[in-house]
């Protein structure tokens, strides 16, 4: 019995652990989302809100396996945001040193 109660209260400091662990995550992620949205908020802060209470909400499930899926899809959730973030920033990057070349006369034209 005192085994059983140990593995429990082990796994549930584990839950904890890898959900504040992914609390710091997307509030390190958030900081690359500089803009602004349409009513002019910083949307790394939309983003904070956002997190913070789908978290609370969260906060009182005592269900391991709801609390290891809640866990589960925030992380993929994150990591496909990321992912497509890099893939946009990287395409107007692109686009940018495109524009950059266009400009630029050819060489021995002065």
């Amino acid at each position: 019995l005192a085994s059983a109660s140990r593995r429990r209260t082990s796994a549930i400091l584990t839950t904890r652990r890898e959900a504040l662990a992914l609390y710091r995550e997307v509030l390190r992620y958030s900081n690359l989302f500089v803009w602004r949205d349409a009513a002019g908020r910083p949307f790394r802060e939309t983003i904070r809100h956002s997190t913070r209470k789908e978290f609370d909400d969260a906060r009182m499930e005592t269900d391991p396996e709801i609390v290891n899926r809640l866990i589960i899809t925030g992380r993929d959730a994150m990591q496909r945001t990321v992912e497509a973030f890099i893939r946009k920033r990287a395409a107007v990057i692109e686009q940018e040193a495109a524009t950059q070349e266009q400009q630029q006369p050819p060489p021995g034209s002065r």
